[in-house]
């Protein structure tokens, strides 16, 4: 069944979810995303329990609009470089910008990057400030990354939004969404909406690795998709 709305329209979200065909339809997505991601999810340092904090944060920072696997060596090597917030702080902004030039967009992320290091060293003790929004204080760390450490760090109740989420939903649950998804309101209510109570962490992770693996931009591999079943893209194509 779709979730059918004629506009972005985050007031009518509410009362769509009360339909039970749509309850069930979130329920097996759920399920399906946090199994699959059980059984095939990426294995990363920073998702691992033995990355720190820092490791997460710096991690999110050089995996915005980045994929993942693209980010590996540059990460390993950052970490080998500025190991602590107090050397980044000290870096040269310059120098940490050589550092990720591979990443694209070096020169935003190598300031947020040193400017955040020299916040969390100053006014926090090198430590991040467990508050949500302590950290959107800090210049160039907006919601997403915010959200997506959280998420790794403390397993917190958040949504994120990138186009992996954006491509899966719009594919199972067959919702406009439109433009970017990082300032779409509509994609982030319904995100939030959906989001199960338990296994955040392995639910974000799930779609993402999903995205990624399975239901691609181009050529899904829609014939081993556990999600197929109730797809409404698999069903109409």
């Amino acid at each position: 069944m779709e979730i059918t709305l004629e506009r972005e329209n985050t007031n009518e979200l509410s009362h769509v979810f009360q339909n039970e065909k749509i309850k069930q339809k979130i329920i097996f997505f759920r399920e399906k995303i946090i199994s699959w991601y059980l059984e095939n999810g990426r294995t990363f340092h920073w998702r691992t329990s033995e990355a720190t904090d820092y490791d997460k944060f710096i991690a999110e920072i050089l995996l915005q609009k980045t994929r993942a696997e693209n980010v590996v060596n540059v990460y390993n090597k950052f970490l080998e470089i500025f190991p602590d917030f107090y050397t980044l702080s000290v870096a040269k902004q310059s120098y940490v910008e050589e550092i990720i030039k591979t990443l694209g967009l070096s020169k935003i992320r190598s300031r947020t990057l040193t400017q955040s290091a020299k916040i969390i060293t100053k006014n926090y003790s090198g430590k991040i400030p467990y508050k949500r929004e302590e950290l959107l204080n800090i210049p160039g760390i907006g919601i997403y990354i915010v959200n997506a450490y959280l998420i790794s760090k403390h397993e917190t109740k958040l949504a994120v939004i990138d186009p992996n989420f954006k491509r899966v939903f719009k594919r199972f649950f067959n919702v406009p969404m439109e433009g970017d998804p990082r300032r779409n309101l509509f994609l982030l209510k319904f995100a939030e909406f959906i989001l199960p109570d338990t296994h955040i962490k392995e639910y974000t992770f799930g779609v993402i690795d999903f995205a990624a693996l399975v239901c691609k931009n181009r050529n899904p591999k829609c014939e081993i998709c556990g999600l197929k079943k109730k797809c409404d893209y698999t069903n109409k194509n």
